[in-house]
């Protein structure tokens, strides 16, 4: 599995997003007992908490951070990786103005190695949002500080960034070749 993933990007990549995911939901279970029945829950745009709820939420957003993790990550390794480099292996990716049956093996090759890249950075960066929401919950809840922090709005535009690099990237790898 690793030899297929190293084609496409460093494994180092997968294995940090399930690292911090998994060193996360550490700091949550060892300071769940410390925090208050209720919790902030929800943040109106401005950061400040303006909704409430039992603090057994976190559980919730534990299990919806490892579904969406995971979810991208086989997605990405049996969809993208694990298919052959045909044209049959692009049905799933959108590449405007080009026609899939023209392109090389060569191209297809790129093409899924810049999704595959796509995927893994974006898992990754989403892996630190649940992050930060979790650490940002805690201490608001704890009583420090007053609202949501700012790395939460560097990571949502982070998470862009990659989308339309490697979308930009792809396409200009099939036109120029």
């Amino acid at each position: 599995m690793w030899r297929r993933i190293q084609k496409y990007y460093p494994p180092g990549l997968d294995i940090l997003t399930f690292s911090v995911m998994f060193g996360i939901f550490i700091y949550v279970f060892f300071m769940y007992g410390k925090l208050p029945d209720e919790i902030p829950i929800h943040f109106n745009t401005a950061g400040e908490a303006d909704d409430w709820g039992n603090k057994a939420t976190l559980f919730g957003l534990m299990l919806i951070h490892f579904h969406a993790v995971v979810l991208m990550f086989v997605l990405n390794y049996f969809l993208i990786i694990r298919s052959a480099d045909t044209v049959d292996s692009l049905q799933l990716i959108n590449i405007p103005f080009v026609n899939k049956e023209e392109l090389t093996e060569e191209q297809i090759g790129m093409v899924k190695a810049n999704i595959a890249r796509m995927f893994a950075i974006t898992n990754l960066i989403l892996s630190f949002m649940f992050s930060v929401i979790y650490y940002d919950i805690i201490q608001h809840a704890l009583g420090e500080p007053d609202k949501l922090g700012f790395g939460f709005e560097v990571l949502l535009v982070l998470l862009f960034i990659p989308i339309f690099y490697y979308v930009r990237k792809t396409y200009r790898d099939v036109k120029t070749r």
